[in-house]
This record gives C-alpha cells, structure tokens and sequence, in this order.
C-alpha cells in the first residue's frame, strides 16, 4: 500500500496540503463556480478544513499542482452516509483550468487510493442540481447516478453500494 499523503499522475503532483497552502485554497473556495460564493471567513474555514481532516483522518484532499502552480484540490475524506460507511469524494479547480481534464485525472488517483485502502468502502460523489460538469465529471469517472440516495438537495453518484 502506498503513502496516500504524495501522488503522482502523467500530470499531476497530488500532495497533502500544508499552512502555507491556506491564502491560496481560501481563494479558491471564494471563485464563482457551481455553488454560492462562500464569505471570506467560510472559505478560510474550508481551507483550515483541508488540513484539518488530513490531521484527523491521515487521508483527505490533496492540493492538485501542475508545474508548481496550484490548479485544485481533490480527494477523499471518511464519512457515514446512510448509516455506511464511505469514502467521501470532494474536487474542485481553478476556473482558469477548467477543461483541462485535471480533476478527472485526480479523481482517478482518488479511487485508486480508495481502492488500496478500502475497497470495501463505496465511494460516494455529492454534486448540487445544477452541476452540469460535477455530475457529467463523476459518471466519466465511472460512478453511477443514485437518485435513491440523494440527500440534503444533492445528487448522488457511487462506485458500488
């Protein structure tokens, strides 16, 4: 099994985020995108957040780096969902790199990681009606749309159940 905390794709350095990383996931959490705009100190707690479930959990979301520049984070996080047990997937990426296929690819390296650790484990894709890219993103990475477990207004993809 290897270290979930540092990952590489064709592309992508996927690495545990850190405090120096907070100014700029903060700001990401505050681009418009698929959702409201969080305030300042809502976006500033989601990026403690990151940091936070890594501390707890020893697994979260990695910071997504292309050529050194920060372009996303994605990844997992341990949660209960309908009394289960899940991996909880989670990404998001700059608008300035929107359509590059970067999440994708991290969330491939996400279910590999779910995979080594805990297969037994669905993996579970919360996206917001409305979502077109969340929710087209989720099926490409070959979870399934799971209308019966939609919750809190969200719509539900897995990879098995």
């Amino acid at each position: 099994m290897t270290s979930p905390e540092q990952r590489w794709t064709d592309r992508l350095h996927l690495r545990r985020p850190v405090e120096a990383d907070l100014a700029q996931l903060a700001a990401l959490e505050r681009e418009p995108g698929s959702g409201p705009v969080p305030t300042a100190e809502q976006a500033d707690a989601t990026a403690r957040g990151y940091l936070a479930t890594w501390a707890a959990d020893g697994m979260g979301c990695w910071v997504l780096e292309h050529r050194g520049r920060l372009v996303g984070v994605a990844g997992l996080r341990f949660m209960t969902f309908h009394l289960r047990d899940s991996w909880d997937l989670h990404y998001r990426v700059t608008r300035a790199s929107w359509g590059r296929g970067y999440a994708l690819e991290a969330v491939h390296e996400a279910l590999l990681v779910a995979q080594e650790h805990s297969a037994r484990l669905p993996v579970v894709a919360r996206t917001p009606p409305g979502s077109p890219h969340a929710f087209a993103l989720a099926e490409r990475a070959g979870l399934v749309r799971r209308p019966d477990l939609d919750r809190d207004g969200l719509e539900v993809h897995v990879s098995h159940w």
